[in-house]
């Protein structure tokens, strides 16, 4: 009896490892599956952006030899003949397509790997600009105070910076160390940083970039830094940023240093998923350059000395 009881109990040992590892493989092919199935998806949307522009084009082009002027207008994409869940409609704009959509984070994602701009539709006296650039003495007050957000800030910056210089704010006094919230930084030795929370937290993102076009942001939620399609977790905290986030300038203790030249194509800030702050480059019919806030109806302009640049034309 007792011989019985032992060859029972090492079946038993046998068949649970088996059962151990085959759960064990399950669950790594359902994780493999599941970057293939987001890597899949992603390749989707990016092909039906380029067929959506192909298609755009030959309709435009059909319908022009027809005598239908579609030069330049918005149109429903159902104008021509197109249903898609990433978009909502197209603007057409000095032979240039461009595309409107609900998800302003997803389609710039996809519209960057098919080189396809987003329009925005700007009031009657402003030109929406490429981007805006500053020498080194512009910068504007974004009016967003990221400590008063709390856990919920987002901001996410499209920028080529050409020399050291920072984007931000920061506050120093002798209780509470260096808080920043400087998104990117420029520094002298030529790394490219992003940091939100106490000193020492920083994450260097690259080197060598002045000049190079990328997207940066900070997501406190999340606890991430981003850099492009990189995310960065870190110990993030907006607790003592309590000063108002400069734009190609360092808000530091209410002061104005270390501003950057730098491009700027586009600004956006967000509590937790609403968006608070929308800025495209624009110029206005009195020449006055400076960042159109979508959400406010807002236009920003420079707050510290000379002129923005802008695209020749």
């Amino acid at each position: 009896m007792k011989t019985y009881k032992r060859g029972v109990s090492i079946i038993v040992l046998i068949i649970t490892i088996i059962i151990m590892i085959i759960l064990a493989g399950t669950i790594i092919l359902s994780l493999k599956g599941e970057n293939v199935i987001s890597r899949a998806r992603e390749a989707k949307a990016v092909s039906e952006l380029s067929q959506i522009v192909e298609k755009v084009k030959t309709e435009i082009a059909q319908k022009q030899v027809k005598g239908i002027n579609m030069a330049e207008g918005d149109f429903l994409l159902s104008d021509f003949g197109i249903e898609s869940e990433y978009n909502d409609y197209i603007v057409v704009n000095d032979g240039q397509i461009y595309i409107k959509s609900t998800s302003p984070e997803r389609i710039i994602e996809y519209a960057k790997k098919v080189n396809i701009k987003e329009k925005i539709k700007l009031p009657k006296e402003y030109n929406e600009l490429e981007y805006i650039e500053s020498t080194g003495t512009q910068y504007i007050d974004t009016g967003i105070v990221p400590a008063s957000i709390g856990p919920g800030f987002k901001v996410f910056i499209d920028m080529a910076g050409t020399n050291s210089g920072r984007n931000g704010c920061q506050r120093y006094n002798y209780l509470t160390n260096n808080y920043w919230c400087l998104c990117p930084n420029f520094n002298l030795v030529g790394n490219v940083t992003i940091q939100c929370g106490l000193a020492g937290t920083e994450v260097v993102i690259g080197t060598n970039l002045n000049g190079e076009r990328h997207l940066y942001g900070i997501d406190v939620e999340k606890g991430q830094y981003i850099y492009d399609d990189t995310r960065t977790d870190g110990n993030l905290s907006v607790s003592y940023a309590i000063d108002n986030f400069y734009l190609f300038a360092d808000n530091y203790n209410q002061e104005i240093t270390n501003n950057v030249s730098s491009k700027l194509y586009s600004c956006r800030f967000y509590n937790y998923e609403n968006i608070i702050r929308d800025f495209v480059p624009a110029k206005k019919s009195d020449n006055t350059i400076g960042l159109y806030d979508l959400v406010e109806g807002k236009f920003y302009t420079n707050s510290g000395t000379g002129t923005f640049g802008v695209p020749s034309t």
